[in-house]
């Protein structure tokens, strides 16, 4: 009965591999049956979303794609964006100990990289306020032009200012949730 019992559990594990391993095989092969790939060109719609299949003929060679990204891989980098590419703007305000100032940040992304950034002054500002924005802005550019928008890691002090600072890396840390990625 045991001989039975491992002739039938060994006949079950051999149909499942054989099984297993047609499954892999049969996704090797395109229609024709050939394990040949079928080749591909860019779509004449000039998009380039859709590549279109060509026939094989014998003798015939192939053509070649100058352009190496698929409408696939376009949108993968779209979506891995964490900011699509563009020029930022917005005022924000932030209180100190005689009131509230309000900034203009402006901040340009290429690549996820900033390639611009400036800090005004909107408004009259007392002298000192105005004097730290002005220091702030021009330390700024050093800082962040360069780097990655996600991974600005600004000291707690900007020329001598920690409040501008605070509420510029509060408007990229916005600009990031609001604009990011939908991945």
């Amino acid at each position: 009965m045991e001989t039975n019992l491992t002739s039938a559990r060994n006949f079950f594990a051999s149909f499942a591999v054989f099984a297993l391993m047609g499954f892999l095989l049969a996704g090797c092969l395109n229609q024709s049956g050939s394990a040949t790939p079928t080749p591909f060109v860019k779509d004449d719609s000039g998009n380039g979303t859709a590549p279109t299949p060509i026939p094989q003929v014998i003798g015939t060679p192939i053509p070649t794609v100058t352009e190496t990204k698929t409408g696939i891989d376009k949108i993968n980098d779209t979506i891995a964006s964490i900011v699509p590419d563009g020029t930022y703007q917005q005022d924000a305000n932030y209180s100190y100990p005689k009131g509230t100032n309000t900034v203009h940040f402006s901040v340009t992304v290429d690549g996820d990289t900033v390639t611009n950034v400036s800090v005004t002054a909107v408004g009259e500002l007392d002298p000192i306020s105005t004097k730290k924005v002005a220091d702030f802005g021009a330390a700024l550019p050093s800082l962040v032009v360069g780097k990655k928008i996600n991974e600005l890691n600004l000291p707690r002090n900007v020329a001598g200012s920690s409040l501008t600072n605070a509420a510029f890396q509060s408007y990229v840390d916005a600009l990031v949730a609001n604009h990011g990625s939908v991945a």
